[in-house]
């Protein structure tokens, strides 16, 4: 006598859970049956990597934005994988390729873009219409778009420590609470950027995170006016490339105007790799490794500066 089969509920978290394990034989796993395919292609698009063709799914073109794109919710565009023209839409160039990708993707929450140049081609329209959380991008064309009608409004051009009263605005991106910096040219950190900081701070008025990469050399002026001026800030984020840890040796180029405020961390991690566990759950992205760097802070009392952080968190919990 055959065995009762399995409720429609187990048989599918059984599914859900194999795919979580072995995402790279998610092509495998659609084939066993009709039902098990739709289950799954949702599932199996949350996450699209497009790096290297090393993970899942490969050769991931504009036509599979088009078919896929709205189930996707964290997107990493780490090389230059996607077919930069469109066989059915030849108005499509290179320049735009993002955010022509981006209009299929209706209820994207996380967002890395690391094409270098090609960054630089997203605008405020595009970006604003997403659901976005979470951003890693090469913003200088768009803190520049942000920064224009700022500049009109303002009443006086000494350097501002604090937001103007005259300025007052809707903001465009309220949802945004996590923001890398990608690119070190970015000029929001320098004297000659105070209408880009405005822009950022009016425009994400909840960010809790940033996060700046290759941020030697920034000056104090442009990192005090974000730990004075964003509300909601819980980390600065200083990192470069390199295993996750803190980076004790690097926190001694802070500035030192800021170097006691707890909310700084510097640190180093892995792009790609500690992109995916952290949008996947499966380990410490940069973000929640700061989140942890700076709970541990706050248990120890730490009171600076940033380079007395002589331990990492995983270290003094593995050793109680």
């Amino acid at each position: 006598m055959a065995d009762p089969p399995l409720p429609p509920e187990i048989e599918r978290l059984i599914f859900e859970l194999a795919l979580q394990a072995q995402i790279q034989d998610a092509a495998n796993l659609f084939l066993v049956a009709h039902h098990v395919h739709e289950w799954l292609l949702p599932k199996a698009f949350e996450v699209v990597l497009v790096y290297n063709q090393r993970h899942f799914p490969t050769q991931f073109t504009t036509e599979k934005f088009r078919r896929y794109g709205k189930f996707i919710r964290h997107l990493c565009l780490a090389e230059r994988q996607l077919a930069m023209y469109d066989e059915d839409d030849p108005s499509v160039c290179p320049d735009g390729i993002i955010s022509y990708c981006l209009s299929f993707c209706p209820n994207l929450l996380t967002l890395a873009a690391w094409w270098g140049a090609l960054d630089s081609r997203l605008d405020a329209n595009h970006l604003s219409q997403l659901p976005l959380t979470c951003v890693s991008i090469d913003p200088r064309t768009l803190f520049q778009e942000l920064a224009v009608p700022i500049s009109s409004l303002l009443t006086s051009r000494p350097p501002l420590s604090r937001i103007p009263k005259e300025i007052r605005i809707e903001p465009l991106f309220s949802r945004i609470t996590h923001f890398e910096i990608l690119n070190e040219q970015t000029s929001i950190f320098s004297t000659q950027g105070q209408d880009q900081r405005l822009a950022f701070v009016l425009h994400f008025p909840n960010v809790t995170h940033v996060a700046l990469y290759r941020w030697r050399g920034i000056e104090a002026e442009g990192v005090s006016f974000f730990l004075e001026n964003c509300p909601m800030l819980k980390a600065l984020i200083l990192w470069k490339h390199g295993s996750l840890e803190l980076d004790n040796e690097g926190a001694s180029a802070v500035p030192a105007a800021v170097k006691g405020d707890e909310r700084i961390v510097v640190m180093r991690c892995l792009r790609v790799d500690d992109w995916e566990k952290g949008v996947r759950g499966t380990g410490f992205d940069m973000w929640s490794f700061a989140d942890m760097v700076l709970d541990e802070r706050r248990l120890t009392g730490w009171k600076g500066p940033v380079e007395a952080s002589s331990q990492d968190p995983e270290d003094s919990a593995s050793s109680e």
